[in-house]
């Protein structure tokens, strides 16, 4: 791993129409931004429930090689809450994450403690966990708290023979 702290360089550049933008990164092909409204280019808000989603299975991925987990597949779904606050500024109010995992039979409890470490390592713009396994059931789910988190992530961890 790098060095801390690390520094990200974005450029935004508007194209002269309503709210169309681009942003650049080093290195990277141009990204057309917008509004949540033009179904053509990405929104801010679509990126930043994206920066959670993506954070959380950067975590997961490399928790469970660290733990020696094999994970057969992976692959996830996020959707954020976007609400506006007594001031009329918009806020997330949260956002969820519900990742999928397939692992070996045997490995389903390291799993969960997989997922459960990068909860509390990655990032994210808002805070809340509830956490769900392959059958949820009142008694099978858990909610998860940190300090001052209130970030939702669900998961369903699925056995390969």
């Amino acid at each position: 791993m790098p060095d801390l702290p690390m520094q990200y360089h974005t450029a935004y550049e508007w194209q002269g129409n309503a709210a169309d933008g681009t942003i650049t990164i080093e290195s990277h092909h141009p990204l057309p931004v917008g509004t949540p409204h033009d179904l053509d280019r990405y929104s801010p808000e679509h990126l930043l429930v994206v920066a959670a989603e993506t954070c959380l299975a950067n975590y997961v991925l490399l928790i469970a090689q660290m733990s020696k987990l094999e994970i057969k597949a992976y692959r996830s779904t996020a959707e954020g809450e976007l609400q506006r606050d007594e001031n009329g500024a918009y806020r997330f109010k949260r956002i969820v994450i519900r990742p999928e995992l397939t692992v070996r039979n045997a490995t389903q409890t390291l799993a969960r403690k997989v997922l459960d470490k990068a909860h509390h390592l990655s990032w994210s713009p808002v805070r809340s966990v509830v956490l769900w396994t392959s059958n949820p059931t009142p008694s099978n789910q858990r909610r998860l708290r940190r300090p001052g988190c209130d970030r939702v992530i669900a998961y369903l961890v699925s056995d390969v023979p």
